[in-house]
């Protein structure tokens, strides 16, 4: 369907052409039927965003008859017409129908009314590149093969947050950038005894994540790891200072919340 003068949409019929609206489209003058007027672009009209001028009374709540009415003629007309016959918007239709959980037949999915491409038709872009940029947006836009000023080459060394060093070994556009980059310490034990099997960690036996030696890195299964950091393996007056120091923070911790929990507030 083809905005022009005369045609209904809801509440508004199409009045005078305005010119091109924000979005490309024409922009038309358009009245209401409560005798106000306002302005809509084509595309506003034409996919039900706008079916009346916004100040008038508005739709009161749907009733039995409405819902018993749109069960019947919502699986073969298209939400655009429906929004006509209703005098509400296309989304009051989808929200509608999506409580009362109501589909779209296959016939109607099928056929040119549902809006889809249907087996054995062209896009209209194929074979097209996109749109050209116009005016002065050449001078800005970016050229095929354009590096971030980010971007590092491969065999880039950086040390992260955590302290360990990592390694860009390859620049493949197709991944997430995260996936170009190694640790260092890995590539080393990898590149002696291979694969680091899974459930597995290495560690640095002097904790210096800096000092990158075979010598000084050690492979841990998950378990092994999880009873090597255990607090049993601390000598036993300093596992009952930790269990004291948790327990008094505890306690600190319910007495604050105690006393926010009591102040009075304005």
């Amino acid at each position: 369907m083809k905005i022009r003068a005369g045609i209904q949409i809801g509440r508004l019929t199409a009045a005078d052409s305005l010119g091109r609206g924000g979005d490309g489209t024409t922009l038309w003058r358009c009245d209401c039927s409560c005798g106000q007027w306002t302005t809509a672009t084509s595309t506003q009209l034409l996919s039900g965003a706008v079916v009346s001028c916004g100040d008038c009374h508005p739709r009161a709540p749907w009733t039995q008859a409405e819902d018993a009415r749109l069960r019947q003629e919502y699986s073969d007309t298209p939400n655009l017409v429906l929004a006509t016959r209703f005098d509400r918007t296309r989304l009051a239709i989808k929200c509608r129908s999506t409580l009362l959980g109501l589909y779209k037949s296959d016939a109607f999915m099928q056929s040119e009314q549902s809006g889809r491409l249907q087996p054995g038709n062209v896009p209209p872009n194929l074979g097209k590149k996109g749109m050209k940029p116009r005016g002065r947006a050449a001078e800005t836009t970016f050229r095929p093969g354009h590096r971030p000023q980010t971007w590092q080459p491969v065999g880039t060394e950086v040390v992260d947050p955590e302290g360990y060093l990592r390694r860009k070994i390859s620049d493949d556009r197709s991944q997430p950038s995260r996936y170009n980059w190694r640790y260092v310490h890995r590539l080393l034990w990898e590149e002696a005894h291979g694969p680091i099997p899974d459930g597995h960690a290495l560690v640095f036996r002097n904790g210096d994540k800096t000092d990158i030696r075979l010598e000084n890195l050690e492979l841990f299964s998950r378990v092994e790891l999880m009873k090597r950091n255990s607090i049993h393996n601390y000598p036993p007056e300093v596992v009952h200072l930790t269990q004291l120091r948790a327990a008094l923070n505890r306690k600190i911790n319910r007495h604050e919340r105690e006393r926010a929990h009591e102040e009075p507030h304005d």
